[in-house]
């Protein structure tokens, strides 16, 4: 809802001013860390967590045009400053994941909305890119602040071996699961457990596996596995199968920006773990129980029903849905 949006734009405001007055080393101008932060994290990766899944909801919100007393320019302009700030932040699986919510939103639009809403849709998202991009072009006009931003297109040898590194850890991870695969090693005790299971000589001490799945399936053994997957089964039948039923709703567009929220996050942990981040696991807790709950929004009001008159035949509210 609005206040969502308001918190992913007062998030990236506050990361985008810490970034052209203090650089990096200090988090909102008074705590100093030695690790690269951004906005409120000491992490750019645990930062684009965040707003991976308050701007697919803010999204959503905008698009169900049931608030009138904001123009809808500035709703979208808040947006799209929170998505730049995610370019910005210089996190290659952030900028990915946000790419990956923009198609599903796209396909979504495509599948189960009328012509003109479609091009209404797309139009908007289209605008939302070209604004943010604007505003990342703004930010990167030179000097450290071009080097952190254009620094997520760039692939250099560094990135490349972190990147290889990520890959073996969650390798190695998986086969300290086989070795312990009916209850794995216990949660909470990677940390501990991983040195010795590592094939790789590293001076990098890890307290994560960088991938949620592996170091889950780690430390719950077959158990948590199949609960994992049985999870994963609930949240795609109970969100991608209702869609269309809860698009009839006034408000249906923020439980589905809710599930491309979520869906984002999930990516994004193949590769971190953004669910061992407490913040970011309670924001995906939220957006997993919006996203799955029954479809009981309200009905569209009479002025939304004469807007969308022309398809009123495909998309009728009947006392069933509301059942």
């Amino acid at each position: 809802d609005l206040l969502v949006l308001l918190l992913a734009f007062g998030l990236s405001v506050l990361a985008l001013a810490q970034v052209m007055t203090t650089g990096h080393g200090i988090i909102y101008w008074s705590i100093r860390t030695p690790f690269g932060p951004f906005g409120p994290y000491v992490s750019a990766n645990d930062y684009s967590g965040l707003l991976e899944m308050l701007i697919p909801v803010a999204v959503g919100f905008i698009l169900s045009g049931s608030y009138h007393r904001v123009p809808r320019v500035l709703l979208w302009l808040a947006a799209a400053v929170a998505l730049a700030s995610v370019a910005i932040s210089g996190s290659r699986g952030g900028a990915a994941v946000i790419l990956i919510e923009l198609l599903i939103f796209g396909f979504i639009i495509l599948r189960f909305r009328s012509r003109s809403t479609v091009q209404f849709g797309l139009s908007l998202i289209l605008g939302l890119v070209m604004a943010s991009g604007v505003l990342f072009a703004w930010m990167a006009g030179g000097g450290q602040r071009a080097n952190r931003a254009l620094s997520v297109f760039q692939t250099d040898k560094s990135i490349q071996v972190k990147m290889g590194d990520r890959f073996w850890v969650a390798k190695d991870t998986l086969r300290m699961a086989l070795h312990h695969p009916w209850l794995g090693i216990g949660v909470g005790t990677f940390e501990t457990a991983f040195p010795p299971n590592m094939t790789h000589v590293s001076d990098l001490h890890w307290t994560h596996a960088h991938d949620d799945f592996a170091e889950g399936l780690a430390e719950t053994g077959l158990g948590g596995g199949i609960l994992l997957l049985w999870g994963m089964a609930l949240f795609i039948s109970l969100g991608y199968f209702r869609i269309r039923e809860r698009l009839r709703a006034e408000w249906g567009w923020i439980p589905v920006g809710a599930l491309v929220g979520a869906t984002g996050l999930l990516c994004h942990s193949f590769v971190d773990f953004n669910l061992r981040v407490p913040a970011n696991a309670a924001w995906f807790v939220v957006c997993l129980a919006v996203a799955t709950q029954p479809a009981i929004w309200p009905e569209r009001s009479k002025r939304s029903s004469r807007r969308s008159a022309p398809r009123r035949n495909d998309e009728s509210v009947n006392d069933e849905f509301l059942n």
